[in-house]
């Protein structure tokens, strides 16, 4: 794979070459870390500069820290709710856990201030609740049946399907 990356990156660069009439090898972001003294120079520069500025994934209690007053506010006042239904709450990396005696019943997860609650609940059941259908994500094939948590109406109908699924 190495040298079929090394190819196309030497392909591009004497295309780019060819119409800017000049040699455009040592121009791009990534040349600034060639080493013309080894095998496959651009492939590994390409290698480097894309870890070095590969973006930073957040965990979930970091997103929560960032986010605004009004998100925080939101999920503590969820959280005291769901614990009052005898459901255990977990923060992992990515998202909170929903389990009742150890039955995985959904998650929360918060994308910067969207708040979000994916359970694993009948679409038919509750076609008047507005939600979304996250069963192509291969993350959400548990818990498909989502709801945004943007209202005070979507907060008591993720509760409401909690409550039934226990």
């Amino acid at each position: 794979m190495k040298k079929v990356l090394q190819k196309d990156l030497d392909f591009k660069k004497w295309i780019e070459s060819e119409k800017a009439n000049r040699d455009l090898c040592s121009t791009y972001d990534f040349c600034k870390d060639c080493d013309k003294n080894i095998n496959n120079p651009c492939e590994i520069a390409y290698a480097q500069f894309k870890k070095k500025n590969r973006k930073k994934v957040l965990s979930f209690e970091e997103k929560l820290n960032l986010a605004k007053d009004e998100t925080k506010e939101k999920f503590e006042s969820l959280i005291d709710e769901i614990k009052d239904l005898e459901i255990k709450t977990r923060i992992c990396k990515k998202h909170v856990t929903l389990r009742y005696k150890k039955v995985l019943l959904g998650v929360i997860t918060l994308t910067k201030n969207s708040l979000k609650i994916h359970l694993n609940a009948d679409f038919n059941k509750y076609e008047d609740i507005p939600h979304l259908d996250y069963s192509n994500k291969k993350t959400y094939v548990l818990y498909p049946f989502t709801i945004k948590l943007t209202t005070k109406k979507a907060v008591k109908s993720s509760l409401k399907i909690l409550k039934e699924i226990k």
